[in-house]
């Protein structure tokens, strides 16, 4: 009778769990906005609590000058990007020209030397074929040109696809924004009144847990941006070092908002400094070309290097665990889930440290009288 207890049990957490997976699939799903904002509104809640508090502003007001100053500050940062990023291009468009001649004097030149006397020698051995043999490579070519046609017909494709449902999601995307920022707002402001209403309707046990596991995603939270930015100030050092030893003008600068460049996921330095080695190797500049290839690549090793470590030590996790969870989820998330990973092991690590799961367990093996009797 006990063991089938314990079965009926297993299959109440089991199902219970299940539930809530699910409701929280559904959720996320229809309420993402409020997702955002409930997860903005905990980011900038200390912010809030300190102007109240020091400042005695009404807590309406400080949210409202909080949020105001960071949308500011991020409208301020891309706006730089952009003046930036105009100013690049039109760098690339008055030195492009000027250049032209030695490109496609470099193209000429790799053309002759190279791709000629392979076609030559290709067109020799392609003579010297029987002609069942000529027959096989002609079909092989015609397979290769057919596939990168479809290739190329099927990444068109993808893109105007992705280029058409990106502008029909534009009004989507406001109308959350929008929702997502009144979310924000009332969602903080109440903030304690909110945390107050829900500790009620929570068990005592229940409420330990969710201090706990609160707590936790604080700390890995402000461990996370502790290691990006300790990333990216490593980042910077090592790209001003090496522009300087190459001798590039505005080194600084150009450091700077590479290290900012590094914040993208996945792609980081490789959007800069990999176009840059390239254009310096076809208009003759190959000094500049290898130190730039040679930077990306101390850049790339040194960060894989630190990375699960800065991480791990920053956000309170053993480095192997840490490692792990980048790995898979990238492989399940792709880009994301070099976040999305992380996040879940702190969750997981969280709720082992609020004895979340050994009360689950106790609860299977004993019922409800263990937990009375703690």
């Amino acid at each position: 009778m006990r063991d089938k207890d314990k079965w009926i049990r297993l299959v109440v957490v089991l199902g219970i769990s299940s539930m809530i997976i699910g409701a929280s699939i559904v959720m996320i799903q229809l309420l993402y906005p409020f997702l955002f904002a409930l997860i903005f509104a905990f980011i900038i809640n200390p912010i809030v609590n300190v102007l109240t508090r020091y400042i005695k502003l009404s807590r309406g007001l400080a949210v409202f000058i909080t949020m105001i100053s960071l949308i500011s500050g991020i409208g301020v940062c891309f706006f730089f990007l952009s003046v930036e990023i105009i100013s690049g291009i039109k760098f690339l468009m008055n030195i492009i020209p000027s250049n032209f001649e030695i490109i496609s004097a470099t193209v000429t030149q790799f053309t002759s030397d190279k791709v000629l006397p392979l076609f030559s020698q290709l067109s020799s051995l392609y003579n010297e074929m029987a002609l069942d043999e000529k027959h096989s490579v002609m079909e092989q070519i015609e397979k290769m040109k057919n596939g990168a046609l479809n290739g190329a017909i099927s990444i068109l494709d993808s893109t105007l696809h992705w280029i058409l449902n990106f502008i029909q999601s534009i009004p989507n995307l406001t109308t959350s924004f929008l929702f997502g920022l009144l979310g924000t707002f009332f969602i903080c402001k109440d903030w304690h009144k909110l945390k107050t209403t829900l500790m009620k309707l929570l068990p005592e046990r229940v409420k330990r847990s969710c201090s706990a596991m609160s707590s936790g995603l604080k700390d890995a939270l402000l461990g996370y941006i502790k290691a990006q930015i300790i990333l990216i100030i490593i980042t910077i050092v090592l790209l001003f070092v090496g522009l300087l030893i190459l001798r590039v003008e505005h080194a600084l600068t150009v450091s700077l908002l590479i290290g900012l460049v590094d914040l993208l996921p996945y792609v980081g330095t490789s959007l800069v400094l990999i176009p840059w080695s390239i254009y310096c190797f076809m208009t003759g500049d190959t000094f500049l070309g290898i130190g730039l290839a040679t930077i990306y690549l101390v850049l790339v090793t040194v960060r894989h290097l630190i990375e699960p470590k800065i991480l791990s030590s920053s956000i309170g996790l053993e480095i192997l665990p840490t490692l792990i969870s980048m790995y898979v989820g990238v492989c399940l998330f792709g880009i994301f889930g070099l976040i999305i990973g992380p996040v879940t092991l702190v969750i997981i690590y969280t709720c082992i440290r609020a004895n979340i799961f050994k009360d689950i367990w106790e609860f299977i093996q004993n019922g409800k009288e263990t937990e009375s009797g703690h």
